[in-house]
């Protein structure tokens, strides 16, 4: 603890380290002090302090409490508390003055990164992303551990899925070292791997989440953690499993279901019911989570509706909803979500075969789906167009996208089972 203090006030009043040492202790023996590679003598810490200006003795309950302050704000903002989040923060960054422990200072601005990312634009994140990236060698591991987490959503609010996987893995080689139970850590770990395709290490994660968020009571992650579960069964056709899974919410308390789960629970019913052939049930589902869907998640109940219309024929209302899945992805800027409404569309009209489409998925789509690592769209587009190539007897063609949906296509799954 004391050397990334003391590193921290020496880089702070912009001293070098022989400034600091001169005539208290050799250069190399504060360049271990300072990486806590060894044990530091007392007389000689009370001169380094006493240089820098500073107190020794403030960095205990003073900062124990900070610390509780920070991860208190930290669950507000986890919570989309906004009102409770913003108060804590301006009551944070008045108390941050006083502070002169780094850890602490360091902490605070990674949850605030969390504070951006959640309540604030997605270029307001990116810049406060940016300009921690050159202090995360400072950090401690348990404020890596958080700025890993953030660093991940940063990656998937931009469909960068690869490398939104690779932060969480490295928060996830921190997690046994820092001694916390974070259900939210495998939720994410969950979701991501469900977006790459890889299934069996999104249920595996998605059962841990759900145990610790059992053992500790925390009843939004179980909650969310029941419908991961119920859609990463939907996409391996196990429509039973999944419903048991979806069930099985009615057992928790009203109070912790969001009305955006609300929403995703009806959405869930809609397209198991689509499955079932059942379309009138699937369409009351689908209206009843139209009305709690939040805007910007809305695209996806649409585009269940749009499947449900076309499958039905029913060209006006599918007509209707295509307009508006555009309107959603124009508005809130999806090129995922906009790209398969375009799949959609082309079917609708019969022109998957028409070389405009064709080109299209060739040089644009595809190469999307496969830069983002949204495995699960690439393979039903790699699946698609090898289709419509061995309807048009290029065989040769054909095969080569068959080839290339080997690696993936471990399970049986319908073309346009998106969620």
């Amino acid at each position: 603890m004391h050397g990334s203090i003391i590193k921290y006030h020496r880089r702070k009043k912009k001293l070098k380290q022989a400034e600091l040492a001169k005539g208290i202790c050799s250069v190399s023996y504060l360049s271990k002090l300072e990486n806590d590679n060894i044990e530091p003598n007392e007389d000689i810490l009370a001169m380094l302090y006493k240089r820098l200006e500073i107190d020794m003795h403030d960095f205990s309950v003073e900062n124990i409490d900070i610390k509780e302050k920070i991860l208190e704000w930290y669950s507000h903002i986890t919570a989309k508390e906004y009102d409770e989040s913003y108060n804590m923060f301006n009551n944070l960054t008045k108390a941050m003055k006083y502070n002169n422990d780094p850890n602490a200072e360091h902490l605070f601005e990674v949850v605030h990164l969390c504070y951006t990312i959640t309540f604030e634009t997605k270029e307001k994140a990116k810049k406060e992303y940016k300009r921690l990236l050159d202090k995360v060698n400072m950090f401690n591991d348990e404020t890596k551990y958080y700025f890993y987490k953030f660093e991940s959503l940063i990656f998937y609010y931009d469909e960068k899925m690869k490398d939104a996987l690779a932060s969480l893995k490295k928060a996830e080689k921190l997690y046994t070292y820092i001694g916390i139970n974070d259900s939210a850590l495998f939720y994410n770990l969950s979701v991501f791997h469900k977006r790459t395709y890889n299934l069996n290490k999104s249920i595996i994660y998605a059962m841990k989440a759900l145990d610790l968020s059992q053992e500790y009571l925390n009843f939004e992650v179980m909650v969310r953690s029941y419908l991961l579960i119920t859609t990463n069964y939907i996409s391996i056709g196990e429509y039973e499993i999944a419903e048991e899974y979806l069930n099985k919410i009615n057992r928790v308390d009203e109070r912790y279901i969001t009305r955006e789960n609300k929403g995703i629970i009806y959405s869930l019913k809609g397209y198991i019911y689509y499955q079932r052939k059942e379309f009138d049930q699937a369409l009351t589902y689908l209206h009843k989570a139209k009305g709690y869907r939040d805007q910007k998640t809305l695209v996806n109940t649409i585009y269940l509706f749009a499947l449900v219309y076309i499958t039905t024929e029913a060209n006006h209302e599918f007509k209707n909803k295509l307009i508006e899945g555009y309107n959603l992805c124009d508005k809130y800027g999806s090129d995922f979500n906009r790209y398969r409404f375009y799949i959609l569309e082309n079917k609708w009209k019969h022109t998957i075969n028409d070389l405009t489409f064709i080109t299209k998925m060739e040089q644009e789509i595809i190469p999307y789906f496969e830069k983002s690592g949204a495995q699960r769209e690439l393979i039903s587009s790699l699946k698609l167009m090898g289709d419509i190539f061995y309807n048009k007897r290029q065989y040769k063609k054909s095969a080569e996208y068959y080839r290339r949906i080997q690696e993936f296509y471990k399970y049986s799954f319908p073309v346009e089972d998106y969620l």
